[in-house]
């Protein structure tokens, strides 16, 4: 029945309301009839077919049945930030997805999952405008996975009035992760959409909690049971990033009383005591200068060589220790931490650059 008429009417809904989604029709043949639209529908799109009134090119009516309807389905995860590396104990997370959602269906539904733990652990969606906006604000300015929703933040708008971010939606657990633990976000069926079509395909997002915050030392040796050697230097490793100005007072102390003073910790030029090949000019060296400890994190303290043959040594740090996220040091009671250097080794001189 190739006519000019549509043979059917179109009519859809999206989060209870009517929507116009704009599209064109075309005969694909004599007896196929195809609706394009001008953009994939979202999730939670309701949408019916009725019989327009068609006839065929004799003028007889076209039967069918009262009603066709199809769906976009339940709202699907497109992506959750983070996406790389450990995340913290009390992590925050934005998920994007691909259509408005009931926000009480989601924190009725969907939860994590924690390594080695039987129950369910709940999550939560951050309501308060003020803690979205400036959550998410941070994640799309550092996220190249977000890159193309940048655009949106040289408005002067909340992004909250920004219909094109709807889709974002900030939650946490309703409970801290433990450390060193895999975590797992569960978004399985149910899940609803603000029309009430429900997810009907599962889906999870795997991560892994930060390991506990913690201090490790090390230094060179000849054997594994030897101590330390005098010539090369010493380093103490934190499992996380420390604003500097806490650190202040940590040292190296010998039993004659000698101090050493991490390179981390000294004003002035960081990569003096670094190895720069011969003949690298300073302009390449990257030399980062440091008057101000301020603003500064470190994941390491340095204690350069040489030192004293056959010495003892106690390494000694500032108490109530704690990273950038405010936790404390679990082996803090270790210190101060003693060690001790071995005897000098046997040396090869060379007459000219080796």
């Amino acid at each position: 029945p190739r006519t000019q008429k549509a043979p059917l009417q179109i009519h859809c809904v999206s989060g209870g309301k009517k929507a116009n989604f704009k599209f064109s029709t075309k005969w694909a043949d004599t007896k196929t009839w195809s609706i394009d639209f001008e953009r994939p529908l979202s999730s939670g799109v309701n949408c019916s077919l009725t019989n327009n009134s068609a006839k065929d090119l004799k003028g007889i009516a076209v039967s069918s049945i009262d009603k066709y309807s199809f769906s976009t389905g339940g709202p699907a995860l497109l992506g959750a930030s983070p996406q790389y590396g450990d995340i913290e104990p009390e992590q925050y997370f934005i998920i994007l997805t691909d259509g408005e959602i009931n926000i009480d269906s989601l924190q009725k539904v969907a939860y994590f999952e924690i390594e080695s733990i039987s129950d369910k652990v709940g999550l939560e969606v951050i309501k308060d405008e003020k803690q979205r906006d400036e959550v998410l604000r941070a994640d799309i300015k550092e996220s190249w996975r977000w890159h193309e929703f940048r655009k949106y933040l040289k408005s002067k708008k909340p992004l909250s009035e920004i219909h094109e971010l709807d889709n974002f939606i900030l939650v946490r657990a309703l409970r801290r992760f433990p450390d060193n633990h895999d975590v797992t976000l569960h978004w399985p069926n149910g899940i609803l959409s603000k029309s009430g079509v429900a997810v009907t395909e599962a889906q999870s997002l795997k991560f892994h909690v930060m390991r506990s915050f913690e201090a490790t030392f090390s230094c060179e040796r000849s054997a594994p049971e030897r101590p330390c050697n005098p010539v090369l230097g010493m380093r103490l490793n934190f499992s996380n990033r420390i604003p500097t100005y806490l650190l202040k007072g940590a040292k190296l102390v010998s039993e004659k009383g000698t101090v050493w003073t991490p390179v981390e910790l000294q004003s002035g030029d960081q990569n003096k005591n670094s190895n720069v090949s011969a003949g690298t000019s300073k302009s390449h060296r990257h030399f980062q200068v440091i008057e101000n400890f301020s603003d500064q994190q470190v994941d390491k303290l340095t204690f350069s060589g040489p030192f004293s043959e056959k010495t003892k040594f106690k390494l000694t740090l500032p108490p109530n220790i704690r990273d950038e996220i405010g936790r404390a040091l679990v082996n803090q009671d270790k210190f101060p931490l003693e060690t001790s250097t071995d005897v000098f080794s046997p040396l090869i001189k060379f007459s000219a650059a080796f």
